[in-house]
């Protein structure tokens, strides 16, 4: 009976100790608010063909766009990919004369990639694409696929 119960203790344990395994972080950039000249936002629904465009370049709203990508909460690797969904897309233009870029899949309600191909790919439930409705007092244009931003691993 001890061992059934010693047994039955170390499967719990087991249990618990997998489920920690897909532990939550946060992105780290390595820029702040103030080395943003602008941002480049980028959003379509279902295929790029479809893109527009505006830049932010208030620095409140950069200060937003940055603490919405730098809070949400993400999980290493990604979800398969679905047809359909949205993408929003950023293009920070630094002040040094660089550029960084994020790229979000929304690929169906709490099942999104969030990736870049300086330092990260990662999953997430957030849904940031109501970002682009956020700053619509901003000009908006269409938008060529080639001017989006891309991920290459």
């Amino acid at each position: 009976m001890k061992k059934a119960i010693t047994l039955f203790v170390m499967f719990i344990f087991l249990i618990g100790a997998a489920g920690c395994s897909e532990q939550t972080t946060n992105i780290v950039l390595d820029f702040s608010a103030v080395d943003v000249e602008n941002i480049e936002l980028y959003y379509y629904e279902d295929v790029p063909v479809n893109a527009k465009m505006q830049t932010i370049t208030e620095q409140e709203d950069i200060t937003s766009i940055l603490n919405t990508l730098t809070s949400i909460k993400v999980k290493k690797g990604s979800y398969e990919p679905t047809a359909g969904g949205s993408v929003i897309s950023f293009r920070f233009n630094l002040s040094d004369e660089t550029s960084f870029e994020i790229i979000h899949n929304n690929y169906r309600v709490k099942k999104g990639q969030i990736m870049s191909s300086y330092n990260f790919d990662y999953r997430t439930e957030a849904d940031i694409c109501g970002l682009w409705d956020d700053f619509s007092a901003y000009d908006i244009s269409d938008a060529s696929e080639s001017e989006l931003p891309h991920y290459e691993k």
